[in-house]
């Protein structure tokens, strides 16, 4: 065991956990999990329902859509894969298709999912529009344990109408990050990373951004290739609202054996400011926080 401690509480002193800031000894020996600190006396009904029978309970996340660092705002999905496919933010809740595994070895944060062979997720269709006048950008936390050496998609925006927009984030057969929209079954507009390539066993975050006229293709934070929109500019606007992971919902022969967590998808153009708090150095953001005063509700 050892001593953490919390900051920027108001409070006197520092929150600790493990032992006290000022005894260093006699220091708890075991696992803390799903600590919580809130501005209220909390009620016993509430405190039973974080019992919940000795199962315990997550406390629902809480949005504000004017979030100091804007993350919360025009966010349409989130899936943060805790043990399933549901949209912790939005109504938008996967479907898993064949093998796939929950555990918290495949997380970035916590559990995370292992995609076996076909395995994919397909979200809900409460996420937007896709046109290409709008901004949209979507994405999340990718791990390999090793790269496939062929073109397979990571995230995808799905549709079946000759014509109507879609696109994807890949992976390429060399490695490199993609970022690529079409009229489906038409002409494309893509772009990807020149010198910057998915390596095996680290966690690489990927995101596509589109603001109406060009794509901006983000790998670990930083902006690594854009291309202007040319042969989409005729394409209807793609009304599904939905998110494909791992593969796309309409191909039945790909397969991706990667590690997924922390998916999202805005009704907006992400800034490279709030990309570069998603990365933060590499330890990554969550996209919400506790409202303390709130309580835990089921």
């Amino acid at each position: 065991g050892g001593t953490s401690q919390t900051s920027g509480l108001q409070f006197a002193a520092y929150f600790n956990m493990g032992n006290t800031d000022y005894y260093n000894a006699n220091y708890f020996n075991g696992s803390i999990d799903e600590v919580g600190i809130w501005s209220k006396a909390l009620s016993t009904t509430e405190i039973s329902d974080l019992y919940n029978s000795g199962n315990g309970q997550t406390m629902n996340p809480v949005f504000t859509a004017n979030d100091t660092d804007t993350l919360g705002s025009l966010l349409t999905g989130y899936w943060r894969m805790e043990g399933n496919s549901n949209d912790v933010y939005g109504t938008s809740n996967g479907t898993d298709t064949s093998t796939l595994t929950y555990n918290s070895s495949y997380g970035k944060y916590n559990q995370g999912v292992l995609f076996g062979a076909n395995g994919k997720i397909i979200t809900g269709n409460s996420l937007g529009t896709r046109g290409q006048g709008t901004s949209f950008s979507f994405g999340g936390w990718v791990y390999f344990a090793s790269t496939p050496g062929a073109e397979k998609r990571i995230f995808a925006i799905p549709n079946t109408t000759d014509g109507m927009l879609d696109g994807y984030l890949s992976i390429t057969s060399d490695n490199r990050p993609r970022f690529a929209l079409q009229r489906h079954n038409q002409a494309t507009d893509s772009c990807q990373g020149a010198a910057n390539t998915f390596t095996a066993s680290n966690w690489h975050l990927l995101v596509g951004v589109y603001n109406g006229s060009t794509l901006n293709l983000y790998f670990d934070g930083s902006s690594v290739a854009t291309v202007g929109k040319s042969n989409i500019s005729s394409a209807s606007n793609n009304t599904v609202g939905k998110l494909s992971i791992a593969a796309n919902e309409y191909e039945t022969s790909e397969s991706l054996a990667v590690q997924i967590d922390e998916v999202f998808n805005y009704q907006k153009e992400l800034t490279s400011t709030e990309i570069t708090a998603l990365w933060n150095s590499g330890t990554g953001s969550f996209l919400y926080d506790y409202t303390p005063a709130a309580g835990p509700t089921n």
